[in-house]
Parts: C-alpha cells; structure tokens; sequence
C-alpha cells in the first residue's frame, strides 16, 4: 500500500518554480548573446570607418607624393571630418552597447542566482521527502514486524491449548 506523501504539492510547487527560473536564465542568455553580437556589429563597424580613413588619407598622402605635388589635405578633410564625426557617433553606440550588455550580464548573473536558490530549495525538499519516505517505510515494517510477532506468538499460545 502507498502513503500519500505530504511533500508532494509543495514539491511541485517548487520544481516549476526552478523550472521557471531555468525558463528566465535561458531568456536572459538569448538577451546577453542578442547584446554581445550588437557590440561586435558596432564595433566591426567602427574599425571599418576607421580603416576606411586612414586608408583614405594614405592614398591622398600616396596620390599626392607620386605626382610630386606638395600634400593638399584640404580636398580630404571634408570626407575625414565626416568619417570623424561617425567614428565618434559609432563609439558613443558602442559604449551604449556595452553598458547594456552590461546590465543584460547582471540580469544573468540574478536570474542565475534566483535559479540556484530554487534548485537548492528543491533539492533539500526532496531530500526531506526520501527522509520521510524512508521513515515511513521503516514504521510500516516495524509494524508488519510486530504484527507478525503477535501473530507467532498468538499460534504458539493457542497451539499448546
């Protein structure tokens, strides 16, 4: 015959509570990568408009050195003003990024943490469980046992009649 453990409901109370909190660890993963590949975009992006400059004004400084002519940076310096103030549009995107992605790994890092407790509570609840079961089946068989005794000892009395 089978007990109706008492721990059952909150056992599974406290399984989908971790189960939920497993649920919002792999969001906030998704949420860390989403923010990590949005830096890297930013920042594959910002070293492209700086080679992009440099290898603007090297080729000025190359063009105007093989023709013999004195170097006339005023023709680039439109276009070098303007790939300027995108690398520091670019770089003010990329400290937004990385501030949140910041906060995204710090949401991890708690959601990581809720997780850890409810899998702790969970655990410990379920080792009280076996605790109770094991101590129920111990009192179950100590009582077949003595079932049994008085069971030998009412044949032993009634047999000697």
């Amino acid at each position: 015959m089978s007990v109706r453990c008492p721990f059952d409901p909150l056992v599974a109370a406290r399984r989908a509570r971790r189960d939920g909190a497993m649920k919002v660890v792999v969001r906030h993963r998704e949420i860390v990568a989403r923010h990590e590949a949005e830096r890297d975009r930013i920042r594959s992006d910002l070293d492209a408009v700086a080679s992009e400059r440099a290898a603007a004004r090297d080729r000025l400084v190359r063009l105007a050195a093989s023709a013999g002519l004195p170097v006339d940076l005023t023709r680039s310096a439109a276009r070098a003003a303007l790939l300027a103030a995108r690398m520091d549009e670019m770089g003010a995107e990329l400290m937004a990024a990385e501030r949140r992605l910041e906060a995204a790994r710090n949401d991890l890092a708690e959601a990581v943490q809720a997780f850890f407790k409810a899998n702790a509570k969970f655990d410990a609840l379920e080792r009280r469980k076996r605790e109770w079961l094991r101590g129920n089946e111990l009192h179950r068989e100590r009582i077949e046992e003595a079932m049994t005794e008085d069971l030998v000892i009412h044949r032993s009395i009634n047999s000697g009649r």
